[in-house]
Formats: C-alpha cells, sequence, structure tokens
C-alpha cells in the first residue's frame, strides 16, 4: 500500500518502479514458504479466482521474477536523477522509502525485507522497519506511512477486493478502513457503486473494466501475492468441507483450509 499523499509513493514513477522490481515469485516462495502465490495481473486480479470477470483489462501481466534494470529506467525516463548515494532523486529530493508491517508477523517482515533489497538494487532508498501490531494498526488508520503491507477484503465476486482497495469513504484520514493509500477518486467511487448494482457476472464484467485499468495504470496499490485463510475444521459431526478457501492479501485467491 503506497500512501499517496506523501513523497515519494505519491509520485507515479516511483510506484511502477516498485512495482518492476518486486520479484514475486522469490516473495511467495521465501517470504511465504510457497502457500500462497505471486499476483501477475496488473490490474490486481486474481488467476484463476476471479477469471470469469478478468476481461481483456483484467488479463494483462507484470513479470513474476521482477528486474532491477528495468525498474532502474523507470524514474530515469520520469525526470529523477541519481545523487551522490547511488539513489533517486526529484529536484534534490531523495526517494527514501520505509515500507512497514508487524515483525510479528514473521510472512510480512520477511516480505519487507526482501522488498527492501530489490528496491535498492533498482536505485530505491528502502528499508523495512518491523513494528508493533498496534503500532502497524494505528498507522494505516491514520495514514502514517510511506509505504506498508496490507491484505484486501475477500468476497464472492471481485467488488469487495476493489471497493476496500479504491472506496475513498473508507478513508477519512484517522480512522481507515480501508483505501488505506488515500486515494480520493470520484470515478472510481462512481464506478464502484456503479459495479456494486449489477445483478450479473457479464454486468460486472463490463464495469470492472475501468476499474482494472486504473489500477493497472495508476497503481494505487501493488498486489504482489495472493494469502491464505487459516482455518481449521472438525469432521466429527459434519463433513464435507471445503479444501480451500477464499483469501486476500491485497487481492484475493483460493487458500487452504485444515493448517
Amino acid at each position: 500500500m503506497p500512501n499517496l499523499n506523501k513523497f515519494p509513493a505519491n509520485q507515479l514513477a516511483v510506484r511502477q518502479a516498485i512495482s518492476a522490481a518486486i520479484n514475486r515469485n522469490v516473495i511467495a516462495s521465501e517470504g511465504e514458504e510457497g502457500l500462497e502465490n505471486p499476483v501477475l495481473t496488473t490490474s490486481g486480479l486474481t488467476m484463476p479466482t476471479f477469471q470469469q470477470w478478468a476481461g481483456s483489462a483484467g488479463s494483462n501481466t507484470v513479470s513474476a521474477t521482477g528486474s532491477a534494470s528495468a525498474a532502474d529506467q523507470i524514474p530515469s525516463h520520469a525526470g529523477y536523477t541519481k545523487d551522490s548515494a547511488g539513489f533517486y532523486a526529484l529536484k534534490g529530493q531523495e526517494v527514501d522509502i520505509t515500507l512497514i508491517a508487524p515483525s510479528a508477523y514473521t510472512d510480512y517482515a520477511e516480505v519487507g525485507s526482501i522488498v527492501a533489497q530489490e528496491l535498492k538494487a533498482a536505485g530505491i532508498n528502502a528499508s523495512f522497519q518491523g513494528i508493533t501490531v498496534d503500532a502497524w494498526n494505528a498507522d494505516m488508520a491514520d495514514g502514517n506511512f510511506s509505504l506498508a503491507e496490507h491484505w484486501s477484503n475477500n468476497g464472492l465476486s471481485p467488488y469487495n477486493l476493489y471497493d476496500n482497495w479504491l472506496d475513498s469513504s473508507l478513508n477519512n484520514g484517522t480512522a481507515n478502513t480501508g483505501d488505506y493509500e488515500g486515494l480520493k477518486s470520484p470515478a472510481m467511487d462512481a464506478a464502484l457503486a456503479k459495479l456494486a448494482g449489477d445483478s450479473t457476472v457479464d454486468q460486472q464484467t463490463t464495469d470492472l473494466a475501468p476499474i482494472q485499468s486504473f489500477v493497472a495504470a495508476n497503481l494505487p496499490v501493488i498486489p504482489v501475492t495472493t494469502a491464505s485463510e487459516w482455518f481449521e475444521y472438525n469432521s466429527q459431526h459434519f463433513v464435507g468441507w471445503p479444501v480451500r478457501e477464499r483469501t486476500a492479501l491485497g487481492h484475493q485467491q483460493w487458500g487452504r483450509l485444515g493448517h
């Protein structure tokens, strides 16, 4: 979750460089021990869970492995120059990013450390800061961060995913419950309201197209992996439990039950 109200994450070129630098395969395999999958759609739509809603706008992909060299070119082409420390700066202001997540969430902490290393290799002065869960919750609620790890909402359709990401009514600056990045887009609010009233997958797919295109073009959030929903079930009295469950970490995917 990049903070869209603070430099440098409020700069599109910086968000593009971050997304391009991230090796989502490594994050999934090492940060999440292979229990979660990389999200490779530019729109953040999780495949194959929401394949029927994808349309053309939701099917474009990003690199699974990322590229420091490719990411390194993005700020340069946008007018950034490297300072004496070898990091990009814009008009003398260095692109300095602190990525936060709870230290107690050991997978988040590992992912954060990996991402910070990848960003440094791409010319972004990045570091990971592990904080307490209470401090993280407070920072997400009031927007006191530069870049943060956070999950998104799950649901039976992609509406819940995008509403949690983009609905400006969820962000009031002091007690945010979603739209943690601080997006204020009347166009997206209107698109989400229209999507909420759709009754068929065909209608939803049509109305998702501009939302997916907006996320792909503007990166208000930077999806990286799916997330498992950790639940157990007991077959002593009931049987037929599903072996996979919907879940989300910045997007949605089938997770695993019974762990």
